[in-house]
């Protein structure tokens, strides 16, 4: 079947490229914005949404579209007023740091000093901790009490009580947990310091010098020209926004503002004319923790974090109806903020990206190959969510070399390593920590939390690998084999080949590459390369049977057959082996490294912009049940199926262990073939496919520039 899609690929790969004509930037943003806008639209999960581009001197552009209200059939104003959420705690942190350049407040002054009326539980608070997320405060949207609050007109101090009353989570400085208490206590004391209630405060010293004519604190009740309706994505239906009394969101989420406005406050903001040089320089100094770990979140802003590879200051907003991100790229004096007027479809800070890398180019970082001894730091480690919530943090040596890692219930991913003990997964760092020379935890940081993981206890060695359950008598060797699985009894028969390699256990399914089977204990293993997987024997006076290979939404059983002469041939026993697992090559590792970023975007992380960052501009996508796309087409596809969120929904995509083979194109690239399933959540009609990627290599960086999607058929 892949040999008829070659010839196909060939022919393509020999068509002349359609080549575009260079444009004025602004004409060319224009047209890229509104790409990324009509692909985002094409979901029909978002109402409306405003982008808006700002660089150094040129004029701005500023698009709206989609409706401003649904029920009217409204498209959305130019100056639309959106909630901007989250995207408020900058604001209230330069408000703060105002009032210290006046003398009316110090980042080292106690909580207990800047709210008297208040008595606090725990240790002793500083300003500086409540402004960067370090105060161990507990945060009150986190609180099961707040969801009754939501909707009452009580008095403000009525969640300040409730903060007070709370046992803190942890002690200042230990750890960053994204926390609204902090910026809610934070308008308290701006009011206090400043004479004014904070909504004056913001107009007068904030929007008013920054030249911010349509934004406000917002209101349940005014009527405000150009403010467009909320919705919330439930399901896959929008409906109007869930009520939220304004009181509530306050100086950590209770800003109204126009995309123009925001360009506005972002060039006042890093133009010097908010903040003195020093205090500028405090609003972007990230926090530090008491173990000496520096964040990469500052003071109301994310900063030391890049969006499509270049350093930006930013931040994201999310409150019933509305979603809102807005970034500085410094080295780029590019502005970028996106407003939409729905909460629940999608990340906005991934359409910044987006932005960005249209406007300014993306940057990738170079994979740098970890020599290292990974088992100094494989194991389970275990700390605590931002939500108060057990956390697990798992680290396996990864096949191709590095590390495994996977962070709660998210996909195992194989992590990047940044040098020293840092390794990334994504826009997430994980920083080992170590006593007398030994890994002894972890730091996990996500941008908006820094938390501390402990490494279970592993006895008199560093490695978690030396508990692994140990073989049991006879060893490997009672596994060897050739077995015939199948799902059902009317289906044909999978062959799967068992041996020995390098004294370790391996599998092959028909001709794929093998993968090293890890031994978990009681005759069950995993295949390191498909960890969703897992393979158990049944073993019968000291040798192996059967076989079951389980995965979420599927078993295959199945018997052996290497015993039985008849069998053993039909498993066709002298077919062409695939490379071994110990000398795959480095093309092979590479890809299937580029094939686990491509499918954790779009099923896993649904992070669009970061699916976009792999994707040629001229990309094709051939699918034998529902034909051929090209270009803005398959950009619109995967913004759909990225909103949906397979995980989310349940659905996990399942690779046939050792299908990934890859093949060298001269001048272009590589070709990728693989065999996967889509495992829907009640476990029932997996759908199976076979696929070619054809990927473009440009100056190292790997690309998908034509998709092949064949031999669909619901397997029952």
């Amino acid at each position: 079947m892949i040999r008829p899609i070659v010839r196909a690929v060939v022919m393509l790969l020999a068509a002349p490229a359609c080549l575009v004509a260079q444009r004025p930037l602004n004409a060319r943003t224009t047209a890229g914005l509104d790409s990324i806008a009509r692909a985002t639209l094409a979901t029909d999960r978002v109402a409306g949404l405003t982008i808006a581009v700002s660089r150094g001197t040129q004029p701005p552009v500023i698009r709206p579209y989609g409706k401003a209200d649904l029920a009217l059939n409204v498209a959305t104003p130019e100056n639309a007023v959106y909630e901007i959420g989250s995207v408020t705690k900058q604001f209230t942190a330069v408000a703060i740091l105002q009032l210290v350049e006046r003398g009316r407040l110090s980042l080292d002054a106690e909580l207990s000093a800047l709210l008297p009326n208040v008595r606090f539980t725990g240790p002793t608070v500083t300003l500086r901790r409540l402004l960067d997320h370090t105060s161990g405060i507990p945060g009150y949207t986190e609180m099961a009490e707040f969801g009754a609050l939501m909707p009452q007109a009580l008095p403000r101090d009525s969640l300040v009580r409730l903060i007070a009353s709370k046992p803190r989570d942890f002690a200042p400085g230990d750890e960053m947990r994204y926390n609204n208490s902090a910026y809610f206590l934070l308008g308290l004391i701006i009011e206090r310091a400043s004479g004014m209630p904070y909504e004056q405060y913001v107009a007068s010293e904030l929007f008013k010098r920054a030249g911010m004519t349509r934004s406000r604190y917002c209101s349940n009740t005014a009527v405000v020209p150009g403010t467009v309706q909320g919705y919330d994505l439930v399901g896959t239906a929008l409906q109007r926004a869930r009520y939220l009394d304004q009181r509530w969101p306050y100086a950590g989420g209770s800003l109204c503002s126009t995309a123009r406005d925001l360009l506005a406050w972002n060039a006042a903001l890093h133009g010097g004319r908010l903040l003195t040089a020093a205090s500028y320089r405090e609003l972007l100094t990230p926090g530090t923790l008491t173990d000496g770990a520096t964040t990469r979140y500052a003071t109301g802003l994310v900063v030391n974090d890049s969006l499509a590879g270049r350093l930006a200051i930013h931040h994201g907003g999310a409150i019933p109806g509305f979603a809102s991100a807005a970034a500085y790229v410094p080295g780029d004096s590019l502005t970028v903020v996106v407003l939409i007027n729905t909460l629940g479809a999608l990340n906005p800070t991934d359409l910044v990206e987006a932005v960005i890398r249209h406007v300014a180019g993306g940057q990738t970082l170079p994979p740098r190959a970890f020599a290292g001894n990974v088992g100094v730091f494989t194991g389970r480690y275990l700390g605590v969510s931002r939500a108060g919530r057990p956390g697990v943090l798992q680290v396996r040596a990864h096949p191709a070399g590095g590390l495994s890692v996977q962070v709660g219930g998210d996909s195992v991913q194989r992590a990047e390593w940044r040098g020293g003990d840092t390794f990334a997964l994504s826009s997430t760092r994980v920083t080992f920590t170590r006593a007398q020379g030994r890994v002894t935890g972890a730091r996990v940081d996500d941008v908006l939390n820094s938390h501390r993981y402990a490494r279970e206890a592993m006895g008199s060695t560093a490695s978690a690998e030396s508990k692994a359950p140990a073989l049991p008598s006879g060893g490997a060797s009672r596994y060897v084999g050739r077995y015939e699985l199948r799902d059902a009894p009317d289906k044909p028969a999978l062959a799967l080949r068992v041996f020995e390699e390098d004294g370790q256990l391996a599998g092959q399914v028909r001709t794929n590459t093998p993968s090293r089977l890890e031994f978990l204990g009681d005759d069950r293993f995993r295949p390191v390369d498909s960890p969703e997987f897992t393979v158990t024997f049944v073993v019968t006076n000291g040798r192996a049977t059967g076989i079951a290979m389980e995965a979420p939404g599927l078993r295959m059983t199945g018997t052996r057959v290497d015993g039985d002469g008849a069998a053993a041939a039909a498993v066709a026993p002298s077919a062409p082996a695939a490379p071994s697992a110990s000398t795959r090559s480095p093309l092979d590792v590479e890809l299937a490294r580029m094939d686990s970023l491509l499918f954790d975007a779009a099923f896993v992380a649904c992070d669009t912009a970061r699916v976009f960052a792999l994707l040629t501009p001229d990309i094709e996508f051939y699918h034998d049940l529902t034909g051929a796309k090209q270009g803005p087409d398959v950009r619109a596809d995967f913004v759909r199926l990225t909103s949906a969120c397979p995980r989310g929904q349940g659905v996990t995509r399942v690779l046939t262990p050792g299908s990934l083979q890859s093949f060298p194109i001269k001048d272009f690239g590589a070709m990728q073939t693989g065999e996967h399933r889509f495992v829907q959540a009640n476990g029932t009609a997996p759908t199976g496919a076979r696929f070619v990627h054809l990927w473009t290599n440009r100056g190292g960086a790997w690309r998908v520039s034509r998709i092949y999607s064949v031999d669909h058929a619901v397997q029952k």
